[in-house]
């Protein structure tokens, strides 16, 4: 596993390991920005909530009106994890809104987030943003892309979410 993981950093020139203790150092502070669907969203308040997840969520922000009565905005409220709904119009930019929710954050965590941050968000935010989302494959855009890659590499949708989820382990613990 080391000489795979030896093999991953070169690939992607990663210079710099970090190395954390949950039990012993402070936390990283992130948001989660999700879209409509759950899943990628529940996966991590649960790997959070199970302790798998040493990290302070400082807030969920969804280009999407959840209603009060759902196993998530439950889940939220039980937490007191605040909840922000910013919607998107042609005349309205959101970009500027959730940059002043996540000043303070370390990172942010886009969990099946469903819309595109521009160059100049991801610049003015200046930290890291995680993709949990199955677009990380950009070669099969529209419907059911992982369907498309599923037929092409033949991995389960399974295998694709532990790879995702993996990167954001990784990158959580250095492991």
């Amino acid at each position: 596993m080391n000489e795979d993981l030896l093999d991953l950093s070169k690939m992607f020139n990663a210079v710099k390991s970090l190395v954390r203790v949950p039990s012993v150092d402070p936390k990283y502070k992130i948001a989660l920005l999700a879209s409509k669907q759950d899943h990628c969203l529940v996966d991590l308040l649960h790997a959070w909530q199970d302790g798998k997840l040493p990290v302070q969520i400082s807030s969920v922000i969804s280009n999407h009106d959840r209603v009060g009565n759902t196993h998530v905005m439950r889940f939220l409220e039980r937490h007191e994890i605040p909840y922000h709904y910013l919607s998107k119009s042609k005349e309205k930019n959101v970009e500027d809104e959730i940059l002043g929710l996540v000043e303070d954050t370390d990172f942010l965590v886009l969990a099946r987030y469903m819309q595109v941050l521009s160059g100049n968000f991801l610049k003015r935010y200046g930290k890291d943003v995680i993709n949990i989302h199955h677009g990380l494959l950009p070669s099969f855009k529209g419907g059911n892309p992982s369907r498309q890659a599923g037929s092409v590499f033949q991995f389960p949708n399974s295998v694709l979410s532990f790879l995702c989820f993996y990167v954001f382990y990784w990158r959580m613990t250095g492991f």
